[in-house]
C-alpha cells in the first residue's frame, strides 16, 4: 500500500532542533464505528503501491534502515506528528531507563481524521543521534489491521521522516510538529493518551 521509492537521504552530523512546518488541525478520532468506517478508509486509503525497502546513507557513507539500527541512548519522552501520503501519524514516545523506551504509534486518514491503525514500538536514537521508532512484529489494532504491515520510522532533522514496514517496503514524508513535555506537558499528554487508547480500544 505505499507507493514506490528508494530514499537518498545525506544526514547532517549535527542534529539540532526540528522546525514545525505545517499546523496539524484536530481530527485525531479514534471513536469511529469500525463497521462504518471500514469500507470508506479502504476507498480513502487505496491506491498505493509496495516499494522496495528504504536506503538512508547517514553523513559518514553508512546505510541505514528505519528502526533497524543499533539502540545507543533511550530518547527522552517526545510526541511528534509525521504527514506522509494519505496519513498522518502521531509516535509517542514514553519514560523508561537503559537504551530503549516504550512507544506507541497511531496512523489516521489525513482527510477524514478517521482512526487507520495503532500498534506498540521501541524508541532508541542511534550512534548517529537519530531518533527510530522499531515496531516490527506489532500487534495491529483499527479498522485497517488486516490490510496493514506495521511500520517502523526514523527522524531525519531538520523535518523528514523515513519509514519500512515488515514487508520491507518503504516511504517518506514530512514531520509536522515535536511536543516535549517540558515545554507543552499537556498536549504530550494529551497525545499520549489519544495514541494509548487508540492502541487499547480497537482491537
Amino acid at each position: 500500500m505505499f507507493r514506490a521509492l528508494v530514499l537518498a537521504v545525506a544526514l547532517a552530523a549535527a542534529l539540532g532542533g526540528v522546525e514545525v512546518l505545517v499546523e496539524p488541525d484536530d481530527t485525531l478520532d479514534v471513536d469511529q464505528p469500525e463497521a462504518l468506517v471500514e469500507q470508506t478508509l479502504q476507498e480513502e486509503l487505496m491506491g498505493e503501491d509496495a516499494a522496495a525497502a528504504p536506503l538512508l546513507t547517514t553523513g559518514d557513507g553508512q546505510t541505514l534502515v528505519p528502526g533497524r539500527a543499533t539502540p545507543v541512548v533511550g530518547p527522552d519522552p517526545i510526541a511528534v506528528e509525521l504527514l506522509w501520503d494519505r496519513y498522518r501519524t502521531v509516535l509517542v514516545v514514553g519514560a523508561g531507563r537503559g537504551r530503549t523506551r516504550p512507544a506507541w504509534v497511531a496512523t489516521f486518514a489525513a482527510k477524514s481524521g478517521r482512526l487507520a491503525v495503532a500498534y506498540r514500538a521501541v524508541a532508541f536514537r542511534d550512534a548517529q543521534g537519530l531518533l527510530h521508532l522499531d515496531a516490527r512484529r506489532a500487534i495491529i489494532t483499527g479498522p485497517m489491521a488486516r490490510e496493514w504491515s506495521p511500520d517502523s520510522f526514523a527522524i531525519i532533522p531538520p523535518a523528514g521522516i523515513a519509514t519500512i514496514d515488515d514487508q520491507n517496503r518503504g516511504n517518506q514524508g514530512t514531520l509536522s510538529r515535536t511536543i516535549e513535555p517540558s515545554t507543552d506537558s499537556a498536549e504530550y499528554q494529551r497525545l499520549l493518551g489519544v495514541v494509548q487508547a487508540a492502541v487499547a480500544n480497537n482491537g
